[in-house]
């Protein structure tokens, strides 16, 4: 990027990138490059610390302006061609592009003045001229004539509601066996609504509850609960209301609960409390996953049965009853 080419006409110097495209690698990512024009030959130049980037040539071919990385911030040094010299020109400048987008270049332009005594750059939203000898910086002043047709302001007012919640949006609903009720989720809580009546929502949860799902015979809700700081455990409650009751003891990030078609244990999904809290992306079911069946009945010496390690799914959609063990199907 930004070929500069020398004066002889014999060598291009310019900024090339290590990596790809989308290289997620701290800085330095950039150093200068020289191709001989006549043999097509490429070598390394410049490998500063902080990488090299915007190479711009003298007029006479003797000197080489670049950018740098110092710290966190961008500087401008200057290396005589002929004696290897190399030295601080300007810091800090504008800073480089290195970890974003570089298709407009890595940064603003510059270039030598005709006499070579001075370089022309812009810096700080202007244009200034750097002395090399001294270092001093004089802003370049400037005027341009511009005509620009201003728009309507596309501003609009938006009031801001105050007072109770309303919840525009629930989640996982789930209709009851007999087709009469439907139990969802909003905002961390679980409630329960008959299909044919205007009757509002009854909330049976309070907080920290999802996915619920029907027993076979529609008397008993199961849902999960997770939290980051405490983990997550499966439930269970009457579904006409009453006191919740904990089926797992060991806090996990647990999904998907489902009956089994017997009705008297439930298939869930478990996850590790620690993988779930490191995931990269909230949507990608790529963390080792546990099918597990827990017996409703609970009580003193009931014990959870893990069914596959790991499974790679994140749903389950059937729960036949078979001799030993329920038949899953999942995806």
């Amino acid at each position: 990027m930004g070929a500069a080419i020398s004066r002889d006409g014999r060598y291009a110097y310019y900024a090339t990138k290590l990596g790809h495209t989308w290289t997620e690698k701290d800085p330095p990512q950039w150093t200068i490059s020289r191709r001989d024009l006549t043999t097509g030959a490429d070598e390394p130049y410049l490998k500063p610390l902080g990488g090299a980037m915007m190479p711009a040539l003298s007029h006479d071919g003797r000197l080489l302006a670049y950018a740098t990385r110092e710290g966190t911030k961008t500087g401008l040094r200057l290396r005589n061609l002929e004696t290897g010299e190399d030295r601080s020109l300007a810091f800090p400048v504008d800073r480089d592009g290195q970890e974003g987008g570089y298709y407009d270049d890595l940064l603003p332009r510059f270039v030598f003045t005709p006499d070579d005594k001075a370089l022309v750059l812009s810096v700080g939203g202007g244009i200034a001229r750097l002395d090399i000898g001294g270092g001093a910086v004089t802003r370049i002043p400037f005027e341009a004539p511009v005509r620009l047709g201003i728009a309507a302001n596309t501003r609009v007012e938006q009031r801001e509601e105050i007072g109770p919640v309303r919840v525009r949006v629930i989640q996982a609903p789930r209709l009851s066996p007999d087709g009469k009720r439907v139990a969802f989720t909003a905002l961390g809580g679980l409630y329960v609504q008959p299909i044919d009546s205007k009757a509002p929502p009854r909330k049976l949860v309070a907080a920290d509850a999802f996915q619920p799902n029907w027993s076979p015979d529609g008397k008993t809700l199961a849902w999960v609960s997770w939290t980051a700081r405490d983990g997550g455990a499966l439930w269970v409650m009457p579904a006409s209301g009453g006191k919740p009751r904990r089926l797992t003891e060991v806090p996990a990030f647990y999904t998907e609960p489902l009956f089994a078609a017997d009705g008297k244990s439930l298939l869930v999904l478990r996850a590790s409390q620690y993988d779930r809290n490191r995931v990269f992306t909230e949507i990608a079911a790529d963390r080792p996953t546990d099918i597990i069946r827990v017996p409703l009945a609970g009580g003193e010496g009931a014990r959870s049965r893990t069914l596959m390690v790991p499974a790679r799914c994140n749903r389950l959609v059937t729960a036949a009853s078979g001799s030993t063990a329920p038949r899953v199907s999942a995806r």
